[in-house]
């Protein structure tokens, strides 16, 4: 996906409406912005995947169990 975006930056920002005076600097804070972002992504999905693979059933009984007692 990363790659996609950093070949097709340009058109992107072209077909946006980047005059050619902001087009430098648009490309330039991309291609800083892009691997980070494509970072804190797989960040993300990698937590929901963790708290996925948990018994969450038996946890709420528990939680709900516990706070009755």
């Amino acid at each position: 996906m990363t790659l996609g975006l950093f070949l097709s930056l340009r058109a992107i920002f072209v077909t946006l409406g980047a005059t050619p005076t902001i087009l430098p600097i648009a490309l330039d804070y991309a291609t800083i912005l892009l691997p980070g972002s494509t970072l804190m992504l797989l960040n993300t999905v990698s937590g929901f995947i963790a708290r996925a693979e948990g018994n969450t059933v038996d946890d709420a009984e528990r939680f709900h169990i516990e706070r009755l007692a």
